[in-house]
């Protein structure tokens, strides 16, 4: 086989059948110094996370609001206003095409589910430049894809949480980038200021919560430490290759008290085998584990000695292949006694044989001692006692013929016990079974009594009578050493999962550590809502499907996150639910569970299946609101602004009205608008003009607000707000004088308040606007001599002042290289 073993050192993280997978793990200990390992398709994983992530989201489930600004440029800082952040969802991908370790990783995404985006720029005078307003529909995302998963260790809380802290060192390492800008430059600065947001944060919200380490009284079996990296099988990074796309998600485990293992080598193989249909899923426990602190913990059980002393002996590979009831190193031997209740009856004519009391003892030499070691055939043996070695036993025996029981006097017995300890599957309990299989047990008696041992002696050929001996032999030690615990495989797979059926375990084998391989949540395929995440309007309608479908005896359900129903909309038995109306919704939008349930199964238990529903406040989302753009100079490239929309329903038709131009569709969500050509202020009369971007689907539309600057602004508008009165008095001021009765407006000229000659403004409490643009011209004796524009905030609001800069994001870590910020 040693020409065999080298090829399997050098398949790397090829897929290989299971056959040669056991051969693999025979060769050494393969977790390096981890106590257990799970691994999971990555496709299958991240399915799975999506409806963990459903039916774990509640109220809590968010990031606090951010109310605060952050510099972007030397000039410009941005500010985050009632921003509210999504829940981080994390998926786990691998994208290196050569199976670096190193680029194992883990996405993170966290949406923008409401609030206003305002930007501030102070280089001629501090002026508001662009207003978006996010909902569900339309939003930013702050995206990390370059959280890595070498440098990242989970750790298990004193509650049983398990998460990754997003807010460490480790976690932010990489380039974090809030996708909407255009520049990259900005889109760092963003991501740069929400790693500070969840620094500050704290641990409760900056840890994505994977699982909830389950409870469980094996002690041997408590989760500290894990650390988490992905991998490919050959072939899977390359484009038209059948298994394109394919990996798995692998995480090692430490126990408290543990230190945490190191990587595993460039012999590691792909973790699902190729040859069982069905499975994407596999488990490890050490050799170390298995043989020191579950096989170790039955026997001490079966003797009842916690403090019994044994060595172990290792074999060249590198396994535990064997523990020895020894004395302690300079101690004197022990004794453990074992009881095994036996009694043997023969028949009238036979006679009687009743072994009352069997106190079987642990002896220290070297023929009997108790033996544990592993066999050939992948299983692990037990051996104690011997022929050679007799015990002393006391018991009645009636010989033939007579009405009287003698006590046997001088009675001994030699015992040997040679049994193996046999590994199953509980498929209903999710746990690995550890059961002693007994195939030879030697028993002797003898006595010193003339009686005694005339009755003995008569019987010793009697077969019949010595298996009748053997049998109730073997039932006592089977049920002393089936002490050992079942080993509950969902403690492991808490890590990541809350649902106890979340993996199916299909085999287990240990040819040095043990290692067992199932199928993730049969609730996938089995039972499933088909559309978990979808978004329906206020008031709208959506009817929910199953897999399988038309489920007899499904019942459906809706709640809000806090689980009260008031509000929530509802759902008829046939899965219609109906949005809440836009009076209970109470923002931009709210969000409710659906929950799915068939009848009770065999086991007593209901299978379940929820959805995450979001509740939209409207049907279309444009932005920004408003935004400034400079007029395109004649021989130069277009001035352009990005915009992007989010509808229910129904494609987009844009359309301006005024100078500017947009394309009337697009295949995405972005469209964009080119600025008019720059006029000729002293021709116009206006140093800006106004363009209105609308956006429909046929029934409803939205508008936004283009400021064009065509000249330099000659006036200058300064404002001091008054947020309780809903106020803001604007001054006008050319060259620094204050320019007297200046033409004011405001727009839109309906619905965004007023403001008269004195350049006081009253918002309108009424407005739906989230903002106003003030306006001022001055002409004297029919001579235009400038004007100025003012974006203001609504509801009335003061520019917070300038930020500090942020402590900036550097690309020496980012696999993208020296390409320089632009």
């Amino acid at each position: 086989m040693g020409s065999e073993n080298s090829n399997l050192e050098d398949k790397g993280k090829r897929v290989v059948t299971q056959r040669e997978y056991l051969e693999w793990m025979a060769l050494r200990p393969r977790l390096n110094d981890w106590s257990a390992f799970v691994a999971y398709k990555r496709d299958k994983c991240n399915q799975l996370l999506m409806q963990e992530y459903i039916e774990s989201f509640d109220k809590d489930s968010y990031l606090p609001l951010i109310n605060e600004p952050y510099l972007s440029g030397d000039n410009e800082w941005r500010w985050k206003l009632n921003y509210e952040m999504d829940a981080p969802r994390l998926s786990f991908e691998n994208k290196s095409t050569d199976n670096n370790d190193n680029d194992a990783e883990v996405n993170m995404s966290m949406a923008v589910l409401g609030g206003i985006d305002i930007h501030v720029n102070d280089t001629y005078g501090t002026e508001v430049t662009l207003i978006a307003s996010y909902d569900p529909l339309d939003h930013e995302a702050l995206e990390a894809e370059r959280v890595p998963l070498m440098d990242v260790t989970g750790a298990v809380g004193e509650d049983g949480a398990v998460g990754l802290n997003l807010a460490s060192a480790q976690s932010q390492r990489y380039i974090w980038e809030l996708k909407g800008p255009r520049i990259e430059h900005q889109r760092r600065v963003a991501g740069a200021f929400f790693k500070r947001k969840f620094r500050e944060a704290g641990q409760a919200r900056s840890s994505f919560k994977l699982g909830q380490v389950a409870p469980t009284d094996q002690a041997f079996l408590n989760p500290s430490k894990f650390r988490l990296r992905t991998v490919m099988p050959t072939g899977a990074g390359t484009v038209g290759s059948p298994n394109y796309g394919d990996g798995a998600l692998e995480i090692r485990i430490a126990m408290k008290d543990e230190l945490v293992g190191g990587t595993p080598g460039e012999d590691w193989l792909y973790p699902i085998p190729s040859d069982l249909p069905g499975v994407d899923a596999s488990l490890m426990l050490s050799n170390k584990m298995l043989m020191e602190k579950i096989i170790r913990k039955g026997v001490v059980q079966a003797f009842n000695a916690e403090n019994m002393y044994m060595t172990s002996s290792t074999d060249g590979r590198g396994f535990i292949t064997g523990l020895k009831a020894s004395p302690p190193m300079g101690g004197a031997p022990q004794t453990f006694y074992m009881n095994i209740p036996t009694t043997v009856h023969g028949t009238e004519s036979e006679g009687f044989l009743v072994l009352t009391d069997v106190l079987f003892a642990i002896n220290f030499d070297m023929d009997s001692a108790l033996t544990i070691s592993t066999t050939a055939d992948r299983r692990i043996s037990l051996k104690l006692g011997s022929r050679q070695s007799t015990q002393a036993i006391s018991g009645l025996i009636r010989p033939p013929n007579e009405r009287e029981f003698y006590q046997i006097r001088g009675g001994r017995m030699a015992l040997e016990v040679i049994g193996e300890y046999v590994f199953g599957i509980d498929p209903e309990q999710g746990k690995i079974t550890v059961e002693m299989d007994l195939p030879s047990i030697s028993v002797s008696l003898y006595s010193s009594d003339s009686v005694s041992q005339d009755f003995i002696r008569k019987f010793e050929g009697d077969l019949t009578f010595i298996a009748s001996l053997r049998k109730s032999v073997h039932e006592a030690l089977v049920k002393i050493f089936s002490t050992l615990d079942d080993i509950d495989a969902f403690v492991l797979h808490s890590l990541l999962f809350n649902s106890t059926d979340a993996v199916q375990l299909k085999t287990v084998d240990a040819p040095g550590d043990l290692v067992s391989f199932g199928a993730i949540s049969p609730r996938l395929t089995t039972f499933s809502i088909n559309n978990k995440n979808p978004m329906v309007g206020h008031g709208g309608a959506i009817t929910f499907t199953t897999t399988p479908a038309n489920f007899e005896g499904l019942t459906w359900s809706v709640h809000n996150l806090d689980g009260t129903t008031q509000g929530a909309g509802t759902i008829d038995a046939n899965g219609r639910y109906t949005a809440p109306a836009l009076d209970q919704i109470g923002g931009t939008y709210k969000r409710v569970k659906v929950t799915a349930q068939g009848p009770a199964g065999s086991d007593g238990k209901r299978p379940v299946s929820k959805a995450l529903v979001t509740v939209a406040a409207k049907a279309i989302t444009l932005n920004p609101l408003v935004q400034t753009c400079k007029a395109t100079k004649a021989g130069e490239g277009d001035e352009s602004r990005q915009f992007s929309a989010g509808s229910l329903q129904g494609s987009l038709t844009w359309t301006v009205i005024g100078d500017g131009t947009i394309a009337p569709t697009t295949t995405g969500r972005t469209n964009t608008y080119i600025a008019p050509k720059e006029q000729d202020v002293a021709v116009t009369r206006k140093t800006f003009t106004i363009d209105e971007v609308k956006v429909t689907n046929g029934q409803q539309q939205q508008s936004s607000f283009v400021v064009v600057t065509h000249d330099r602004q000659t006036l200058a508008l300064s404002v001091q707000v008054n947020v309780q009165a809903g106020q803001a008095q604007f001054e006008c001021k050319s060259n620094g004088q204050v320019v007297p009765e200046p033409n004011w407006r405001c727009f839109p000229e309906t619905g965004a308040g007023s403001i008269d000659s004195n350049g006081l403004y009253k918002a309108d409490p009424n407005s739906h606007h989230q903002f106003v643009i003030i306006t001022a011209r001055f002409e004297m004796m029919g001579f235009f001599l400038g004007d100025a524009f003012f974006i203001q905030p609504l509801p009335v609001m003061a520019i917070p002042p300038k930020p500090a800069p942020e402590a900036p994001q550097t690309l020496a870590d980012d696999d993208r290289g020296t390409r320089p910020i632009e």
